[in-house]
Protein backbone atom coordinates (compact mmCIF):
# COMPACT_ATOMS: atom_id res chain seq x y z
CA UNK A 1 0.00 0.00 0.00
CA UNK A 2 3.34 2.27 0.68
CA UNK A 3 4.39 1.54 -2.33
CA UNK A 4 1.17 2.94 -4.29
CA UNK A 5 0.73 5.74 -2.20
CA UNK A 6 4.55 6.92 -3.28
CA UNK A 7 3.81 6.44 -7.12
CA UNK A 8 0.63 8.18 -7.19
CA UNK A 9 0.74 11.03 -4.40
CA UNK A 10 3.54 12.66 -6.22
CA UNK A 11 1.30 12.46 -9.45
CA UNK A 12 3.52 10.65 -11.75
CA UNK A 13 5.97 7.94 -12.02
CA UNK A 14 9.05 9.45 -13.19
CA UNK A 15 10.10 11.34 -9.82
CA UNK A 16 9.64 7.89 -7.97
CA UNK A 17 11.83 6.30 -11.12
CA UNK A 18 14.34 8.81 -10.52
CA UNK A 19 14.45 8.50 -6.97
CA UNK A 20 15.24 4.67 -7.24
CA UNK A 21 17.78 5.58 -9.83
CA UNK A 22 19.60 8.16 -8.06
CA UNK A 23 19.42 7.21 -4.19
CA UNK A 24 18.66 3.51 -3.94
CA UNK A 25 20.85 0.41 -5.56
CA UNK A 26 20.37 -1.27 -8.79
CA UNK A 27 18.52 -4.35 -6.98
CA UNK A 28 15.97 -2.15 -5.78
CA UNK A 29 15.62 -0.25 -9.19
CA UNK A 30 14.97 -3.70 -10.39
CA UNK A 31 12.27 -4.56 -7.76
CA UNK A 32 10.36 -1.33 -8.45
CA UNK A 33 10.31 -1.92 -12.30
CA UNK A 34 9.31 -5.71 -11.64
CA UNK A 35 6.18 -4.37 -9.73
CA UNK A 36 5.26 -1.81 -12.47
CA UNK A 37 6.06 -3.86 -15.12
CA UNK A 38 3.34 -6.57 -13.35
CA UNK A 39 1.22 -3.94 -11.95
CA UNK A 40 0.49 -2.75 -15.50
CA UNK A 41 0.51 -6.41 -16.69
CA UNK A 42 -2.41 -7.54 -14.67
CA UNK A 43 -4.30 -4.60 -14.99
CA UNK A 44 -4.17 -5.17 -18.76
CA UNK A 45 -5.47 -8.55 -18.24
CA UNK A 46 -7.97 -7.69 -16.28
CA UNK A 47 -9.39 -4.80 -18.64
CA UNK A 48 -9.37 -7.29 -21.40
CA UNK A 49 -11.08 -9.77 -19.52
CA UNK A 50 -13.81 -6.92 -18.60
CA UNK A 51 -14.21 -6.40 -22.48
CA UNK A 52 -14.34 -9.24 -23.73
CA UNK A 53 -17.27 -11.23 -21.83
CA UNK A 54 -20.11 -10.99 -23.62
CA UNK A 55 -23.04 -8.88 -22.78
CA UNK A 56 -26.65 -10.49 -21.85
CA UNK A 57 -28.73 -10.45 -24.62
CA UNK A 58 -32.01 -9.07 -23.00
CA UNK A 59 -29.56 -6.99 -20.21
CA UNK A 60 -30.00 -9.37 -17.64
CA UNK A 61 -27.83 -12.54 -16.03
CA UNK A 62 -30.19 -15.34 -15.83
CA UNK A 63 -28.46 -19.02 -14.24
CA UNK A 64 -29.60 -21.58 -16.86
CA UNK A 65 -32.75 -23.28 -14.62
CA UNK A 66 -33.37 -20.39 -12.81
CA UNK A 67 -37.24 -21.51 -12.86
CA UNK A 68 -36.32 -24.56 -10.22
CA UNK A 69 -35.41 -21.68 -7.49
Amino acid sequence: MRFLRRLFAKGAFVPVLSDYKGRRSKVALKRFINKITLSVFLWSLMLIGLVAVPAPRDGVMRLKNSENL
